[in-house]
Formats: C-alpha cells, structure tokens, sequence
C-alpha cells in the first residue's frame, strides 16, 4: 500500500500546515506546498522567485513559438520566407537578454531587405518586429 503524506512544514519558518485537498508521496512535495503556502517573509520572497522563474520559462516559450511564426515554417502563411536555425537562435538568445533586463532592445539587419527588431513593452512582453522591404534597383 502507498504512503500518502498530507500535511508539510514551511522550510524557512517550519509552521505545519495541513493538506486536506492535496496528498503527497514524498515530505519533500508536502514541504514545497506548505513552503508555497507560508506567510512568512522568506517563504513570501521564495514564492516570488518561483513565480518569476515560472513567468520567463512561459516568456521564452511563447518567444520561441513567435520566432518560429514570423522567421520559421509559419513565415510563409505571411508570404515570407523562413530565416535559417542559426538566425532564430540569434533572434532568441537577444529576446532572453532582454527579458533578463541585460539588454534593452535589438535590432539586427539580417540582409539587406530584412530586419528584425525585438524589444520589451511597458507591460513586459517581448516584442518582434520584422521588416521586410523589397528594394529593385537597376542600372542601364
């Protein structure tokens, strides 16, 4: 028979708490809830943290799905052609920068017809910008 754990203690302060909707199999999982649950300060501070890991994990993940729409397979449902892999990671690496507060936006002129600028909004989203513009010029 399993062993079912269903109350943990906060790992900064130690205050029990009691999980009546949730069983654990581990006091490891019982602590990280009750941990996630304290009021305390260090445990207020480490549910910060946790939230904003898990805030710019879903930030890079629809940055990649966003990358992959306008420089990848999907640039063609724009009548655009796709980017190659080493020019998204680029691309992707930039956005993380930005996201981390190390950069405050990037422009990068992949050719000469097109641009992509990324950057963050007031609001925190990352934003991309690609630009295409088709220049003919000839001489006679």
């Amino acid at each position: 028979m399993k062993k079912v754990i269903s109350f943990g203690s906060c790992r900064f302060c130690g205050q029990n708490s009691l999980h009546d909707k949730e069983d654990f199999e581990t006091i490891e999982q019982a602590n990280e809830c009750a941990t996630l649950h304290c009021n305390c300060a260090e445990a207020t501070k480490y549910q910060f943290q946790k939230k904003a890991e898990e805030n710019r994990r879903q930030a890079i993940k629809r940055a990649e799905e966003q990358i992959e729409n306008l420089f990848g397979g999907g640039s063609a449902s724009y009548g655009l052609l796709p980017v190659e892999n080493i020019i998204k990671e680029l691309i992707l690496n930039s956005a993380i920068m930005i996201y981390d507060g190390l950069l405050k936006d990037v422009s990068v002129n992949i050719t000469s017809c097109l641009k992509v600028k990324i950057s963050k909004s007031t609001k925190g989203k990352l934003t991309f910008m690609r630009s295409d513009a088709a220049v003919f010029k000839q001489e006679v």
